[in-house]
């Protein structure tokens, strides 16, 4: 069986692909995230990244811990 990521995608979806890219990045490890650790695993800008994780947040994708500021993935 191809992994999703080696098959050719007949759609392309950037903000879908990105909200998805940090869901995994926040599953595969197994602490707390900030922000810049995130920028730097998938190689994107802080700014476009607290967008997207701003919604994720909101919407209890993620979890931000208020002391440190970074970023988990919720159950």
């Amino acid at each position: 069986m191809k992994s999703s990521r080696s098959v050719k995608p007949k759609y392309h979806v950037p903000a879908l692909e990105k909200a998805l890219d940090v869901l995994e990045a926040l599953a595969a490890s197994s602490v707390h995230q900030s922000l810049a650790d995130l920028g730097r695993t998938l190689h994107r800008t802080s700014s476009e990244l607290f967008r997207m994780l701003t919604v994720l947040e909101r919407r209890s994708y993620v979890l931000k811990d208020p002391l440190s500021g970074s970023y988990s993935l919720s159950l």
